[in-house]
C-alpha cells in the first residue's frame, strides 16, 4: 500500500501545492498554525521540529521563518522537491532539511529525544498502524516536547456528505464506515473521532493539553464571499478560532487537531 500511496502523492504533488494557495487551503493552514504556535517553545529558542507528512512544506516554512530548525519527512519525493524550492525562494535552506521516507522508518533516521516538537497533520489517515506510528513519533520527542496531530474527523465526514454534497446514502454509510476517499489523491483514507485519537496519544505516553476543531463552518456557508473578500476571510478565521476549542464545535470540524506533551519538563 505504501508504494500505491507514494505514486498517488507523487502524481498529485503539484496539485496539492496549488490547493494550499486556495482559500480553503489557506484557511486550513492558518487555523492549524494558530492552534499550534501557542503551544510551541518561544521563537528565540530555535527549537528542532519534525513535520511528518510535510507535503510541500507550507507549515514548515512558517516555522522556519519563526526561527526553528525544521525537518520535513514525506513519502513522496515530488512533494519534498517542491518543499525544497519553497525553502530556497524564502532563503531558508539552512534551516530546513528534507527526508524522504515513511513514519515507520523514523527510528532509522533520528535518535530518541531529538525534537522539541513533532507535527503530524493529516498523515495518520494513510498509515497501516496508526497507534504504532504515534508511539514511534512520540518517541522522538524530548521531555516536555509538543506533539500536534491533525486528522480527518469521522463526524464531520457524515455532515459534509449530507449538508454540502447532498449525498445522503453516502452520508448514511459514513456513519459506520471509518474510511473516506481523499478527493485530490484518489486513494482511501481512515477517518477518526477525537476519542480514538486522544486514546492513541495517551497510550503513547502523551498528556493531552488542548483540542481544536478545524474548518468547523467553512464547508457549510451559504455564500462564497470569504473566498474572494479578505475582510470576509478574516471574519471566518475569527469565528473558527473563537469556536475551535468549545464543545461541541471542537468535535465537528472537518478536521480535528489535538495537542499533547511528552513526559516531564
Amino acid at each position: 500500500m505504501s508504494e500505491e500511496l507514494r505514486k498517488a502523492f507523487e502524481v498529485k504533488a503539484a496539485a496539492w501545492d496549488a490547493y494550499t494557495e486556495t482559500p480553503a487551503g489557506r484557511l486550513r493552514e492558518e487555523l492549524n498554525w494558530r492552534y499550534l504556535v501557542q503551544h510551541l517553545p518561544p521563537a528565540d529558542q530555535a527549537s528542532r521540529i519534525l513535520d511528518a507528512g510535510a507535503g510541500t512544506g507550507g507549515l514548515g516554512i512558517r516555522l522556519a521563518q519563526r526561527g526553528h530548525r525544521i525537518y520535513l519527512l514525506d513519502l513522496a519525493g515530488e512533494m519534498l522537491e517542491l518543499a525544497g524550492e519553497r525553502a530556497e525562494r524564502a532563503g531558508l535552506t539552512d534551516q530546513i532539511e528534507c527526508h524522504r521516507g515513511r513514519v515507520e522508518e523514523l527510528p532509522d533516521l533520528f535518535a530518541p529525544e531529538t525534537f522539541d516538537a513533532v507535527i503530524c497533520h493529516t498523515l495518520i489517515e494513510y498509515v497501516p498502524a496508526p497507534a504504532t506510528a504515534v508511539k514511534t513519533m512520540a518517541g522522538r520527542l524530548r521531555p516536555g516536547g509538543i506533539f500536534s496531530l491533525a486528522f480527518v474527523n469521522r463526524y464531520a465526514d457524515t455532515l459534509r456528505l449530507a449538508l454540502s454534497k447532498g449525498q445522503l446514502t453516502a452520508a448514511r454509510e459514513a456513519l459506520t464506515a471509518g474510511t473516506s476517499p481523499a478527493d485530490l489523491f484518489g486513494v482511501p483514507r481512515q477517518t477518526f473521532d477525537s476519542e480514538t485519537i486522544r486514546d492513541m496519544l495517551t497510550e503513547a505516553g502523551l498528556d493531552i493539553i488542548a483540542e481544536y476543531g478545524v474548518r468547523i463552518f467553512a464547508d457549510y456557508l451559504a455564500g462564497d464571499d470569504w473566498k474572494t473578500d479578505p475582510v470576509a476571510f478574516e471574519a471566518l478565521v475569527d469565528l473558527e478560532a473563537a469556536a475551535a476549542d468549545r464543545f461541541p464545535y471542537c468535535h465537528i470540524g472537518r478536521y480535528g487537531q489535538i495537542i499533547g506533551i511528552w513526559g516531564d519538563m
